[in-house]
């Protein structure tokens, strides 16, 4: 998933978690497995002076019973800019 396509990674995370829920459960409870999280890797807009990359409530309902948190990863444009 391209880094600048937010709303589709989010889409793409609730068809996941919404589709493996019950392995990601029995993962969960595995020995050893204290926490796990959602990484969304979002480019950063350079003309933006402030960046607000909002997750909605069905996400973080789902992480949620699922025990995952969410995290948001930003990085540079690709022309460096």
């Amino acid at each position: 998933m391209d880094f600048s396509d937010f709303p589709g990674q989010v889409r793409d995370a609730v068809r996941f978690l919404s589709g493996k829920s019950r392995a990601i459960r029995t993962l969960m409870r595995r020995p050893g497995v204290e926490s796990a999280s959602l990484d969304f890797g979002v480019e950063r807009r350079p003309e933006a002076v402030v960046q607000v990359d909002s997750f909605p409530r069905e996400l973080v309902s789902l992480a949620g019973r699922l025990g995952l948190s969410i995290e948001l990863s930003l990085y540079p444009a690709p022309d460096g800019k």
